[in-house]
């Protein structure tokens, strides 16, 4: 496989945590030859990180891709914000490159089909990061439903716990907290589940969905009586609050992406004067912190999914009722559980179990392990490494991700209207 030269917009916060440290350590695989990235101390820490000369160093994309047209370039990596890929997306494709895409897609459906329609139109590999169908615990419960291991699914109950802190930080303190400047939760948080849940059942098309959900607690008439709209210790409630961003400076956590590099020496100057040092209940908020979906599959499967800032824990669930078995899964403890019907010694003959650890039994050929998504990023970019080089299998390509993502468009608008909305008929809109 030759060696690969990638250009970066926007550093954002999956750059810096997850694929700037595979990138890192596998130069020998690929070079990251541009960036552009409007926030200083970022565009400037990563263009060192990576050895990117200061003449491919840009504050915007614009100016970027004209100093690209004469450099041999393999792809585009698009990490910015939600509202911003649709017009640096379009344009890297004219140009002919191939794009890594976080997800979601766009912010609106025409967008989204608009960017998987110029893809197909150019030939181009668009890898949108639905990171979760590259991880060894999905594909393992992918490989059992395929082999009919359970039978002809029935239903399927799925659940993405958000967990407290994790919703405090991103979805009320952060960038995704308000849908003027990011999306929808079911979109910006659950379009991974969306589209997992679709590559699971095979992809079978959605004819009906219908959400609920609201913003319950996260508000200023939920406030304890003392708490100050900026979180510190001259707060009452600092020190017992669930929410007190001590959370960054004890335990670490989310802290490396409050500040602009991901180093901690300025996450203290950065609690005080960001986004982040806020109290959760005088935030801009205004997206969901519980939400409740239904989809009803043209096989007659039905499916529940779930999401809910209130747990202990950030992992998913998910439990696969089948014809003939079942399959129960968690993914924070990486198991998989098979239960066949008619086997065992129960009284009903229902009892035989298998257990699998999928991340033990999987070997990665990435020094990254299984960090991120477990193992789904690194993954994720060794097949756009691949699908650059017209050899990887591309699982998430912009076409392959419409279905989901309408799903996710026409759930939010189902749960504003209080209305089932029936697929085919939203679909004709675009």
């Amino acid at each position: 496989m030759k060696k690969v030269q990638y250009a970066l917009i926007g550093a954002g916060t999956r750059w810096t945590m997850s694929y700037s440290g595979w990138f890192e350590e596998n130069n020998h695989l690929a070079d990251i030859i541009a960036i552009a990235e409007p926030i200083k101390e970022k565009r400037e820490y990563h263009a060192k990180k990576h050895n990117i000369p200061s003449e491919a160093v840009f504050e915007s994309w614009e100016p970027m891709l004209e100093y690209l047209k004469n450099k041999d370039v393999d792809g585009v990596m698009i990490c910015t914000s939600d509202h911003d890929h649709y017009k640096p997306a379009m344009a890297c494709l004219e140009q002919n490159y191939h794009l890594l895409l976080e997800k979601p897609i766009a912010p609106t459906p025409q967008e989204c089909i608009d960017i998987a329609k110029l893809a197909k139109e150019k030939d181009r590999v668009v890898l949108v990061a639905h990171v979760l169908r590259y991880t060894p615990f999905f594909n393992k419960i992918k490989s059992l439903i395929d082999t009919g291991e359970i039978g002809k699914i029935q239903a399927i109950q799925h659940t993405e716990n958000i967990g407290s802190f994790h919703m405090a930080h991103s979805f009320v303190r952060g960038t995704w907290n308000n849908t003027k400047k990011s999306n929808p939760i079911i979109m910006s948080k659950s379009c991974h589940d969306l589209d997992i849940l679709m590559y699971l059942t095979g992809s079978i098309n959605c004819t009906k969905v219908a959400g609920f959900g609201s913003l319950k607690h996260f508000t200023k008439e939920n406030a304890p009586a003392g708490a100050q709209e900026r979180c510190t210790k001259k707060c009452s409630v600092y020190e017992t609050c669930p929410y007190s961003i001590k959370t960054y400076l004890t335990t670490g956590g989310f802290a490396k992406s409050v500040t602009a590099t991901g180093e901690l020496d300025t996450l203290e100057k950065d609690l005080q004067e960001g986004p982040h040092g806020r109290c959760v209940y005088y935030c801009d908020n205004n997206v969901c912190d519980s939400m409740s979906s239904i989809l009803e599959l043209e096989d007659g499967v039905n499916i529940t999914f779930s999401l809910s800032a209130f747990t202990d824990k950030i992992n998913r669930t998910i439990n696969i009722m089948g014809s003939h078995g079942q399959i129960r899964a968690n993914m924070t403890d990486d198991v998989v559980e098979l239960s066949k019907f008619g086997e065992g010694d129960g009284p009903y003959r229902n009892g035989a179990s298998v257990l699998s650890h999928p991340s033990a039994e999987a070997v990665s050929n990435s020094k990254h392990g299984y960090a991120g998504h477990g193992g789904g990023d690194s993954r994720f970019l060794e097949d756009f490494l691949q699908a650059t080089n017209g050899q990887g299998k591309a699982l998430t390509t912009a076409t392959e991700s419409i279905q989901s993502h309408l799903i996710a468009f026409a759930l939010e608008e189902s749960r504003l209207t209080e209305k089932i909305i029936k697929m085919d008929e939203y679909k004709k809109r675009f």
